[in-house]
C-alpha cells in the first residue's frame, strides 16, 4: 500500500517490504454485525473488498474519513459509496471523521 500517510518517500532504504492483501469478502464471513474502518485514505478500496460481505449482512459501519486521503479521490467517497448501496449516515462523532452508517 503506498499513498494516504503511507510516504514511501522517507522510508529508510531496504525498508519497504511487500505483503499480500485480502478482501475482507475473501474470508468467507457470513455473521458479521459491526465493521470499523480506519485505513488513512484507503476506506473505499477497503469497502469494495468488503462489498459481497455487506451486501450480504447489512452490518453497522463506522467509517473515518478525515483529511487524508489518496491521490484523485475525496475526502467522502467511502461514505458517498455507502450510500449508493442504501446506507444513510446516523451519526458523526464531535470532531466530524467518525462516521457511523446504517442500511436503510
Amino acid at each position: 500500500m503506498a499513498g494516504g500517510t503511507h510516504n514511501t518517500q522517507i522510508a529508510p532504504p531496504g525498508s519497504i517490504r511487500s505483503y499480500p492483501c485480502f478482501r475482507l469478502d475473501d474470508f468467507g464471513l457470513t455473521n458479521v454485525d459491526f465493521i470499523k474502518i480506519d485505513v488513512e485514505g484507503f476506506e473505499k478500496r477497503v469497502l469494495l473488498g468488503a462489498k459481497d460481505l455487506i451486501s450480504a449482512t447489512g452490518p453497522l459501519i463506522v467509517i473515518e474519513q478525515n483529511h487524508v486521503m489518496l491521490p484523485g479521490a475525496s475526502r467522502f467517497d467511502a461514505r458517498d459509496l455507502l450510500e449508493t448501496w442504501g446506507y444513510k449516515q446516523v451519526a458523526t462523532c464531535p470532531r466530524g471523521w467518525d462516521i457511523v452508517m446504517v442500511r436503510n
